[in-house]
């Protein structure tokens, strides 16, 4: 349902996401790319208890994902670095088929 996939209200600076909705082959880049330019989202991070790092994604000098590439998993909380003030449909997976 669309209450359960929210549209993402994402500040410039800090904002920490949930992403219920996300296929389970939606990665970090995908997310960078849903998200914006290089202009508008600066990077997608998250905390991977395994290793107790942090990982990151963000848009080198020419505009292409660099950095971790990990799954963005409905169960994990994200944070998420914007440039600008930015209203964004929620990624993937949000209408049920006909």
């Amino acid at each position: 349902s669309r209450e359960a996939c929210p549209n993402l209200s994402l500040i410039a600076g800090f904002n920490k996401v949930a992403i219920p909705c996300a296929l389970p082959s939606f990665t970090s880049y995908d997310l960078l790319f849903h998200i914006g330019s290089p202009k508008e989202v600066s990077s997608v991070e998250r905390f991977n208890p395994a290793t107790g790092l942090i990982e990151v994604a963000s848009y080198d000098e020419n505009g292409f994902p660099v950095g971790q590439k990990f799954i963005i998993s409905p169960r994990e909380g994200y944070s998420v670095y914007m440039r600008v003030n930015k209203e964004v449909p929620s990624p993937l997976g949000c209408f049920e088929q006909n």
